[in-house]
């Protein structure tokens, strides 16, 4: 088949079936490593299974390069899109062909281009039997790409490099709009453009992780500053961009939309993707699914120095989740194309479960954006109902619906870092074990195996829902061993937060903690903590890889909860270097954050030595206490006693950072030449010493430094600066409350001394005591009243009682009992009984609004209360958080519904191909009386009409207005027009209803006596 992209620069074939430039091509110089970067070519070279799920390449990963290249959570990054109407991909910088491979099994015509000849090959390999795929190595900036030609273009950790390649008078910021530019034109209609980079301003960032691409931390978070040495010069121009600075950027693109898609941890190995719409509309539900993310420093050893669920959790309340996610990923398209074909991704979000499993039993889970389902799939082909051991473990994917709202484990969390007490813990785990217990009635317990309080979701009415019971045994299990499981994990999660438990009652394991909790709840007949530890291990081998390190569940729990530093006795460290060894002490030692610093000096003869060695057997310091070693400088010291460092060099790598190699450990640092291996019998540390690099003056002597990070000190510090953060922003909260108090206290004073304000209050009392003996007609029923709407409500309570159809929402502002009776029957007198009012107070203050509504009783009525008055499209869109029925019409105080509008607008909405619709409109009166009609017309999808043609006369699929975002709180007054003109842009159906399905109030000028009559 003819590949247009090689057609149009007149590609050569190459060796290895790889497409090159015709005549001399510049090398594009990057690289992970030469090291590396052939280990991973040895690997795929020799692969039997290449695809995306290999566990035969994830059994290779060594050290960070070949993750990356390796892992299967490589193509998470995709995994939620729908390749449905993708034929033509273009892979902008296709690295080592992780991605490449999983984009040619979705059956595309894939072009992978890479700069680096090596990678391209490596690709090649990786995608060797996958005809579809192309592979070019070439400049990017050099290949004219065919005009409106692909369905997908991909730029994934790419743009980040335009700056090195952009002149001194371009900007990396214009370069970077070049690109974009450039991959845009070369879209087909309807065509999507991805672009994935790291947020310089992520979390991980700011709580001290080094930046991907220099190692070290503060480098982005400075907004790369110019300078440095050999290292950071050498990369001057490679740089990140906030969130801001990307709006910047986009605003340089007009005619183009984005949408904002958040990978965790980051867009290299994301287990989940969150959409912008979903953070904004599910606030609960955002923190929940980001409660259990767990970031990485992929430079070097790290431990954050906040929370990070803590952390998510408080950005998450403020609504600035997406200012600090760890990567962006950008969907771009064109915004003419915007509704010409399928939405590439149309999830809220998805879910990837971890790379610890089985291939066969990982499952994507996910939200469709506009739904209220949540979807589970296997990522290999299997059956949805899979025994993982037969006649023992079985795993069932269910589709469920979704739950809005915060996990009961993070309520735990909030209650015990509030109040860390046994009692708190007895009063959780009784509530959730008497949740257990009444579930086992309904349901055995051995498919409940998962009802842990990580799969259970704390409604705002303080009731339990569970979701996601993926594992059931085939045999009979106590309901106990449930409520072991849910403490087990939540234990393993939140040791820092139980900790002043087990300080208080002497608890030393996580064994004493479980039995600690355990016997406090239940007889000691009903439980055996030995066997549950039994039957907890079994299932973790039956569904994890065994290949894989991981320790047993009673490995972990025999640990110490509370990790103490012992009194090492570092003065007897010492080194040997040179041949034969020579001998040098520790001159002095000091205690860092986490770990020690050892500091020794070496005489001028140390720089022919070709190893060093770090000797621990005298100091009482083992070798598993040993964390990291997180780094090792050399400095050559002058005569004026000055010191140049001189390790780590800018050499590159000989050998890989992390490597097994006869059964010692090899390890070396992100910049040096020198490498570790890590003899376990002998508790030594040798380093091979590449040759220390030549200098214009010799040095008298030399110094070496070496960082431990000791396991059992890195905890502490880690709390210890998590304590100082927390301890700040609690200062600063309680001042700013108290100013804000005292300034409203007073202002209150003011109010409260004032003759206006007592002669208010007791009219107001007079008036509401008058106002509570006026009764309603529409609870009138409580009293034995044989009103005909009494009647008429009787026979429909008496049918088969049905989920509602329709939501009406009604905004009530200090109507009167009048009206809102008047408005209140207009809705019980429709022919159609499937439907349920939510009626919206927007903070009225009237006492015969208030009162009328107190007195509301009915089991299709619920009413809400707001706070704060005004704005319209709010009020509607809280109520749209707890419609229940799948469509949604809206209503006022003043206006009334005729009995049939919902029956015809059922009988419309039952052909299916109709998103929304709107009727026509009849005026009334003050004093309602039937005026003149407003009838419509359709609203064509070419010109934007002078005047609102929509009124209020309007009916939307719930899924379809949750798609939109709800009403727009910026159109007070014209919310419905907006939401029809944006529902049209997306191509959503919609159907004009030439029937008076909507009678609206139009007042007069009033006098004051006029609206306390109309009230």
């Amino acid at each position: 088949m003819t590949n247009s992209l090689v057609m149009a620069n007149g590609l050569v074939s190459h060796e290895n079936d790889i497409y090159i430039l015709p005549g001399p091509n510049d090398i594009f110089s990057y690289s992970d490593g030469d090291a590396e970067e052939l280990y991973i070519r040895g690997v795929i070279s020799s692969a039997t299974d290449l695809s995306s799920c290999s566990m035969e390449l994830e059994s290779a990963q060594r050290d960070w390069a070949s993750e990356c290249h390796l892992s299967a959570r490589r193509a998470n990054l995709f995994r939620g899109c729908d390749f449905s109407g993708i034929k033509r991909v273009l892979e902008l910088g296709c690295g080592c062909g992780a991605l490449t491979r999983f984009l040619g099994e979705q059956h595309c015509q894939v072009d992978a281009v890479d700069g680096s000849f090596r990678r391209a090959e490596i690709t090649r390999l990786r995608c060797r039997d996958q005809d579809n795929v192309c592979v070019i190595c070439a400049d990017f900036n050099a290949l004219r790409l065919p005009t409106a030609h692909y369905d997908l273009v991909t730029l994934i950790g790419v743009v980040e490099y335009a700056g090195m390649f952009s002149d001194a008078a371009t900007t990396p910021e214009e370069t970077v709009v070049a690109i974009i530019r450039r991959a845009l034109e070369s879209l087909a209609p309807g065509g999507h453009l991805v672009l994935a980079i790291e947020n310089r301003l992520g979390f991980k960032y700011l709580a001290g992780a080094g930046e991907d691409h220099f190692g070290r931390p503060w480098v982005g978070i400075s907004n790369y500053p110019p300078g440095g040495d050999k290292k950071i010069l050498g990369k001057q121009g490679i740089r990140t961009w906030d969130r801001s600075q990307w709006l910047a950027i986009l605003k340089r693109l007009p005619g183009v939309c984005c949408d904002w898609f958040y990978p965790f941890p980051d867009y290299k190995l994301p287990t989940l993707l969150v959409s912008g719409h979903f953070l904004h509309a599910y606030p609960q539900a955002s923190r929940s699914v980001l409660s259990r993310i767990h970031s990485r420093d992929y430079t070097s050893f790290w431990h954050p120095s906040l929370d990070e669920t803590l952390f998510w959790q408080t950005i998450t309340a403020a609504g600035s989740v997406e200012a600090f996610a760890n990567s962006f990923v950008l969907v771009m398209r064109r915004a003419a194309d915007t509704g010409a074909s399928p939405f590439l991704c149309p999830f809220d979000f998805v879910h990837f479960s971890g790379s610890g499993r089985r291939p066969e039993y990982r499952v994507k889970v996910w939200k469709d954006r506009g739904t209220r389902r949540v979807h589970k799939k296997r990522l290999l082909s299997m059956g949805d109902d899979a025994p993982v051991t037969p006649g023992f473990l079985r795993q069932v994917l269910q589709e469920e619906p979704f739950l809005n709202g915060i996990l009961l484990s993070l309520h735990w969390l909030d209650r015990l870092r509030a109040w860390p007490t046994p009692k708190t813990l007895n009063d959780l785990l009784q509530d959730y074990y008497g949740y257990i217990q009444q579930q086992c009635l309904q349901s055995p317990a051995r498919e409940l195996v998962d009802l842990l309080p990580f799969n259970i979701v704390l409604a705002g009415d303080g009731e339990y829902h569970y979701f996601d019971q993926e594992w059931r045994l085939d045999h009979d299990i106590p309901a106990a061993f449930i409520l072991f499981r849910g403490l087990l994990y939540f234990f393993l999660e939140n040791k820092s937060v139980l900790l002043p438990i087990c300080r208080e009652n002497g608890l030393k394991s996580g064994s004493d903690f479980l039995h600690f909790a355990l016997e406090r709840l239940l007889p000691t007949d009903a439980w055996s903590l030995d066997g549950f530890i039994e039957l907890e291990n079994r299932m973790q081998q039956a569904v994890h890889d065994t290949s894989l390190t991981r320790p047993a569940i009673s490995e972990e729990l025999s640990r110490e909860v509370e990790e103490k530093a012992p009194d090492y006795q570092l003065d007897q460290v010492f080194l040997v270097w040179g041949e034969p060894g020579q001998t040098t002490k520790v001159t002095a030692c000091g205690e860092v954050a986490g770990g020690y610093q050892l500091r020794f000096d070496l005489p001028v003869e140390f720089a022919s030595s070709p190893f060093l060695q770090l000797h621990l057997e005298n100091c009482g310091l083992a070798l598993e206490d040993v964390l990291i070693l997180r780094r090792l400088l050399i400095y050559g010291v002058r005569k004026n006693n000055s010191r140049d460092q001189i390790t780590p060099g800018s050499g590159k790598d000989p050998l890989s950072r992390l490597m097994k190699v006869d059964g010692f450990m090899r390890f070396s640092q992100q910049w040096s030449d020198c490498f570790l291996v890590e003899d376990e019998a002998a508790q030594i540390f040798h380093f091979e010493m590449q040759p220390l690099p030549a200098s214009e003056e010799s040095f008298l002597s030399f110094e070496c430094r070496i960082v431990l990070g000791i396991r059992a000190m890195a905890g502490t510090a880690m709390r210890l600066q998590q304590c100082r953060f927390t301890k700040q922003i609690q200062e600063t909260q309680l001042l700013a409350t108290k100013e804000q108090l005292v300034e409203k206290q007073l202002r209150l004073a003011e109010i409260e001394n004032s003759r206006a304000w007592k002669f208010c209050l007791k009219a107001r009392m007079l008036k509401n005591s008058l106002l509570s003996f006026l009764p309603c007609r529409y609870h009138q029923r409580e009293n034995g009243t044989n009103d005909s709407i009494v009647r008429k409500e009787s026979a429909t309570a008496a049918k088969k009682k049905t989920e509602p159809v329709f939501t009406i929402l009604l905004t009530v502002f200090n109507a009167g009992a009048h009206e809102l009776e008047l408005v209140i029957e207009s809705v019980l007198r429709q022919t159609m009984p499937d439907w349920e009012l939510i009626i919206i107070d927007c903070a009225s203050d009237h006492g015969g609004t208030l009162n009328a509504l107190a007195a509301v009783r009915h089991d299709r009525i619920r009413v809400i209360h707001r706070r704060i008055a005004g704005n319209i499209p709010r009020a509607l869109n809280q109520g749209v958080e707890i419609a229940r029925a799948p469509w949604v019409t809206v209503l006022t105080a003043f206006d009334r519904m005729p009995p049939d509008t919902l029956s015809l607008v059922q009988q419309i909405i039952a052909s299916g191909d109709v998103d929304l619709a709107y009727g026509d409109e009849q005026f009334l009166d003050k004093d309602g009386e039937p005026q003149e009609q407003w009838h419509k017309s359709e609203i064509s999808s070419k010109t934007i009409p002078e005047d609102d043609p929509v009124g209020h006369s309007l009916f939307v699929k719930t899924s379809m207005l949750e798609y939109l975002g709800g009403f727009n709180p910026e159109f007070d007054t014209n919310y419905c027009f907006d939401l029809v003109w944006r529902a049209r842009s997306v191509g959503a159906g919609i159907r004009h209803i030439p029937k008076i399905l909507y009678q609206r109030r139009r007042f007069a000028a009033m006098s004051e006596a006029e609206a306390q009559r109309r009230r």
